[in-house]
């Protein structure tokens, strides 16, 4: 009877040193970047990656739920033997034709905690007239930027719907990028109103100039008057009295550039 005991010990001994990761995904709301469909009833799996290791793929479900709804924001802890120390990365797979819409991921184990931009987007499906099958999302450094917006008090300065995204450029070349500049479960960018929103995981800029774009699939106008960027080695404050931002061209710009 020796035999069996050792090996429920070994076993035992082995489920011990498997080490819990928590995944958190942020499905893009609406149909923004112009498909159709964000969520998705396809399996999900992710393999995270430290300096040196990486887990095999693990499978993102909780039963009796229904994950990856459009805007919805899911929650799963997964366990490996591997054990990649501080988390670099993370490669979400697909394996299904429905077709899915990642903005950010948040990844964490005993090491910290790195937010993962899906920036510029990359819808995942196995149809290949969709999308692709994997996207390896990375951090790009351990910064937290703040981004205060002033919305116009003009009429119809604010957005309900909107996809703006932001780039932060520094010297040398160096940028950061962000996902959804949105606050979940908030009405933001009303007329006259005052809105925060943080961004992790960024690299630490001497910021030179700020771009933000409004994508497909946000239809709505907004007319804006200052936005404020904190973090990285200095805040940068443009006044930029009645811009106004749309996807689409007879309303405002696409695309707007501030330096300073």
């Amino acid at each position: 009877m020796r035999f069996p005991i050792v090996l429920l010990a070994v076993f035992a001994l082995t489920v011990s040193r498997r080490t819990s990761y928590r995944v958190k995904t942020f499905t893009t709301p609406r149909n923004y970047y112009g498909y159709g469909h964000s969520g998705t009833n396809s399996p999900v799996y992710v393999s995270l990656e430290g300096s040196r290791r990486k887990t095999g793929y693990l499978r993102l479900n909780n039963r009796r739920r229904n994950e990856f709804s459009r805007g919805g924001v899911d929650s799963f802890h997964v366990r490996s033997s591997v054990n990649v120390k501080r988390i670099k990365c993370a490669v979400f797979k697909i394996r299904g034709g429905d077709a899915w819409v990642l903005d950010k991921a948040i990844v964490s184990n005993r090491y910290g905690s790195v937010t993962l931009y899906n920036y510029p987007v990359t819808v995942l499906s196995t149809d290949r007239r969709e999308g692709r099958r994997w996207v390896r999302l990375c951090a790009q450094g351990r910064t937290r930027y703040t981004l205060t917006t002033v919305t116009s008090t003009r009429r119809h300065s604010g957005s309900d719907t909107f996809a703006l995204t932001m780039k932060i450029e520094g010297k040398r070349g160096r940028v950061a990028r962000t996902g959804l500049i949105d606050n979940k479960g908030r009405n933001d960018l009303e007329r006259g109103a005052t809105d925060t929103f943080f961004f992790d995981s960024l690299p630490r800029l001497n910021v030179k100039c700020v771009s933000i774009r409004a994508n497909k699939g946000g239809h709505d106008m907004w007319r804006f008057d200052r936005i404020i960027l904190r973090g990285g080695r200095r805040t940068v404050d443009f006044k930029v009295k009645g811009t106004r931002l749309s996807y689409d061209t007879r309303e405002g710009k696409r695309f707007v550039k501030f330096c300073v």
